[in-house]
């Protein structure tokens, strides 16, 4: 144990202290002998209650109501602690109930993951839960929307989004179920992600709403792709292809072209006019004289990685004169 006797808000070394009820052990020693202690001073919140559900009523049941006791409570913890709690929730067992039922239930500290955050005092301690029990009537399908947070890594974009299953069955009171149309996930961290990934994760079920099939967790697929931009160049670098060798292109118009382009913003920065060909077929030509070519999208030749949108115009006037 250590004593932290006197001690006021702050960051201690304090020293490890053990205690032997049995005369006949000795202590060797004491590792670590010394731990870091960071002592806050605990604040008080008010805060509202949540109901949580522990199994499922029986087949063709489900909540139809319910009433907590206070509502409100008083909850005190030190600021770092406060920070960790996603909610304060008494954990009701629906296993198999089929009729209204009463009882008294301590409050317990939960984090996003719905592990207990411990340290936190409740005042009360208790509070009371009268559910009423009734024939399924109220269920609902809804969907799922998951919660992302944190800075995805620089210069990539979340593409697609998969969520297995996409919708779930809930039931409760009709009040509270009416205007739910979908259910979030606990929050999902895309911090410096750069690559598809999958993730369980647990869902985040309003107080009072049960889900009928229990699920508690959903997969989601997350792809990851580099974040996309558009760019408009103009070019005039066209490459004359199966011209006949008496002959040379003299001029076009117009003497450019502008050609709209999509990818990474990474590579579409370092692209310009000169990096994008455009070919010419003047298998056609057996005279000198002014043409009319069409431009097709596959005469448009990109730098790897980088997509064609549009153009314009699709035809260009060239002039073709001998050697």
């Amino acid at each position: 144990y250590i004593d932290a006797t006197a001690k006021t808000e702050g960051v201690y070394q304090l020293n490890v202290q053990v205690s032997i009820a049995n005369q006949s052990v000795e202590l060797i020693a004491i590792s670590p002998p010394s731990v870091l202690v960071n002592i806050e001073k605990n604040v008080s919140q008010s805060v509202s209650v949540e109901m949580v559900y522990d199994g499922a009523p029986k087949e063709n049941y489900s909540v139809a109501d319910f009433n907590l006791t206070p509502k409100t409570i008083v909850a005190k913890a030190s600021p770092s602690t406060f920070k960790k709690i996603a909610k304060h929730a008494i954990v009701v067992n629906l296993s198999d109930a089929s009729a209204n039922f009463s009882k008294i239930y301590s409050i317990k500290a939960f984090d996003s993951a719905n592990n207990i955050v411990p340290n936190v005092v409740y005042e009360p301690k208790e509070i009371s839960a009268d559910i009423t029990i009734g024939k399924s009537s109220n269920i609902k399908t809804v969907g799922i929307k998951p919660i992302f947070t944190d800075e995805i890594a620089s210069g990539y974009s979340v593409q697609a989004v998969t969520v297995v299953p996409s919708t779930i069955a809930i039931s409760g009171p009709a009040t509270e179920i009416a205007s739910i149309s979908y259910i979030e996930t606990n929050p999902i961290s895309l911090s410096n992600k750069n690559a598809d990934f999958n993730i369980d994760i647990n869902i985040k079920m309003p107080s009072g709403v049960l889900v009928v099939d229990s699920i508690k967790q959903v997969e989601v697929a997350v792809k990851i792709g580099l974040l996309s931009n558009e760019k408009i160049i103009s070019t005039n670098k066209f490459m004359v292809e199966n011209l006949n060798g008496k002959y040379q292109l003299e001029s076009t118009l117009p003497s450019a072209i502008l050609i709209k382009i999509t990818g990474a913003s990474e590579l579409l920065a370092q692209v310009n006019n000169n990096d994008i060909n455009v070919n010419l077929n003047l298998s056609l030509v057996n005279t000198s004289q002014k043409y009319d070519v069409a431009i097709k999208p596959n005469d448009i030749k990109l730098p790897e990685g980088i997509t064609l949108i549009t153009y314009s115009p699709s035809v260009v006037s060239v002039n073709v004169t001998e050697k």
